[in-house]
């Protein structure tokens, strides 16, 4: 039975212990590196599609009309960004098919209200001519009149349809929060 003693100098350990200390830190500094390099890599591959998007979506707000809008790049993506392109796409067609349902409803109202106008003028031009008998001067005023009706009664029903029209868009209004 014996025993054994070994023995290092404190030198030796101290220089150990610091040889470990600094690879802790070479190893804490390659991580940070690490963590940063791959934040901004993931970081730009969720916002620069969101700066895009925006980009595609201000060109409708600044355009004064149809204007082509490139959300397709985005479609395939299985994430909330996929989602934001394909509603915005959505958003971008009802737009126009509602802008042009508008100017639709416009020349189709202005036509509607110029042909009782146009014969109201004819009317009253051939009153202001005194060269016609008193019951055509009676037929026209009675035109003039059905006309005049006419006009009120589009008008009615103009300022029905869009206040029904704008409760019928309030009432399915949500807010988002």
């Amino acid at each position: 039975r014996g025993s054994l003693m070994l023995s290092i100098e404190g030198n030796d350990i101290d220089e150990d212990v610091r040889e470990l200390q600094y690879s802790f830190i070479n190893i804490f500094f390659l991580v940070s590196l690490l963590t940063l390099i791959l934040g901004f890599i993931f970081s730009r591959r969720i916002t620069s599609p969101i700066s895009n998007l925006a980009k595609e979506a201000d060109k409708i707000t600044n355009s004064r009309g149809k204007t082509d809008v490139n959300f397709m790049v985005y479609f395939k993506r299985n994430d909330e960004i996929g989602d934001l392109a394909r509603s915005l796409n959505k958003m971008t067609k009802n737009l126009w098919e509602r802008l042009d349902a508008i100017a639709f409803f416009a020349a189709d109202v202005s036509h509607e209200l110029k042909n009782p106008l146009t014969s109201l003028n004819s009317a009253s031009e051939l009153l202001s001519n005194n060269k016609i008998s008193e019951l055509d001067k009676q037929l026209l005023i009675n035109n003039m009149s059905k006309d005049i009706g006419r006009m009120n009664k589009l008008i009615s029903d103009i300022s029905n349809y869009t206040k029904t029209k704008a409760e019928l868009e309030i009432e399915n209004f949500e807010y988002v929060k």
